[in-house]
């Protein structure tokens, strides 16, 4: 039997390429390899319930010196503001339990990320109020998602539809890196969006789980990543509705350890969401391999740096696949 195939037979063995999983492998061995070579059980330490389901005071500690780092954060983060959850819809579920009443509804922009849905809708009953860009007069483009005047008038959109079908929003949502696109949100939208958010009342959630997974590329002139815990949002926004949503699945290439944090500076809600926390509690086994990477920074920033470098490599391979093939994509990702 002949080794070689013909277009058609390949064509029919493989008939679709799923992209729709963000899961990154290109690390896993060196993870893999650092977790076995730096970590071991300890009976005491990880058997037990520890300090409940608030999160390892260990990992809160390391995350807070994270965020001050890495996020640049205009005010230092504190541990005691800080909760952990098993994975990022995890911490927006019991965040929408605790922002919204059945049938209050949280505003996200389009296109959002599918697996917001579940997490607002599905236990919580909320409903997720989708803020189109497509509708406005003078929209050209994927590019307009990211200008401040655009999202201000999708948000008031949005705003208004839902009032007038009896939905009252209590919340927008923004996913930064954005996803799908995958493009960063600029300063100065983030701080239209915040003014919005504050002139209505409502809470803004960032997700914020692809930050130290922007890369450069020679095609694209990207905007640089701004958390929106580095902002100066005196005037725009009350503190306490501004609260950021992290986690471990893409930056550290580790989807299956369901980690997650919540940063608000808002105590009542922080209580709020702690009075569910039993239903979402993270093992302090791996709350403590986190921690440790995040302690180790000469590994978690070449590890980072790391990631970048081999995600813009397989973008260009993937881009010059697409060229060749006359695949249509956006080239801002």
């Amino acid at each position: 039997m002949s080794g070689s195939h013909s277009e058609n037979e390949i064509r029919d063995a493989v008939e679709n390429v799923f992209l729709g999983v963000a899961e990154n492998p290109l690390l896993h061995e060196e993870l893999a390899q650092y977790i076995t070579g730096h970590f071991s059980i300890e009976s005491g330490r990880h058997l037990g319930y520890g300090v409940g389901p608030r999160g390892s005071p260990r990992l809160k500690k390391a995350l807070a010196s994270f965020f001050d780092a890495e996020f640049r954060a205009h005010e230092p983060v504190k541990d005691d503001e800080i909760l952990i959850f098993p994975g990022v819809i995890s911490l927006l579920d019991s965040l929408t339990w605790s922002i919204c009443d059945e049938g209050e509804g949280i505003i996200v922009p389009l296109p959002y990320y599918t697996g917001f849905q579940p997490a607002v809708k599905e236990r919580s009953r909320g409903v997720l109020i989708p803020a189109s860009f497509q509708s406005l007069d003078g929209y050209h483009g994927l590019d307009d998602i990211f200008e401040p005047e655009m999202n201000r008038r999708a948000l008031e959109n949005a705003l208004a539809k839902a009032s007038q079908g009896g939905v009252r929003a209590r919340a927008v949502l923004l996913s930064n890196p954005h996803n799908p696109i995958g493009r960063c949100y600029p300063k100065e939208t983030l701080q239209e969006i915040a003014r919005f958010c504050g002139h209505h009342g409502l809470h803004l959630v960032s997700d914020e789980i692809f930050a130290q997974s922007v890369y450069e590329t020679p095609l694209v002139d990207a905007t640089p990543f701004t958390s929106i815990l580095s902002l100066d949002l005196i005037g725009c926004i009350d503190r306490h509705l501004v609260h950021v949503a992290y986690g471990m699945s893409k930056d550290f290439c580790a989807n299956g350890f369901r980690l997650a944090a919540l940063h608000s500076r808002n105590e009542g809600l922080l209580v709020a969401v702690t009075s569910i926390c039993v239903f979402s509690w993270a093992p302090y086994i791996t709350q403590d391999i986190w921690a440790g990477i995040l302690e180790d920074r000469e590994f978690s920033v070449t590890f980072a740096a790391r990631n970048r470098q081999l995600l813009r490599e397989h973008y260009s391979i993937m881009t010059q696949f697409f060229d060749v093939h006359k695949i249509r994509y956006y080239q801002k990702t």
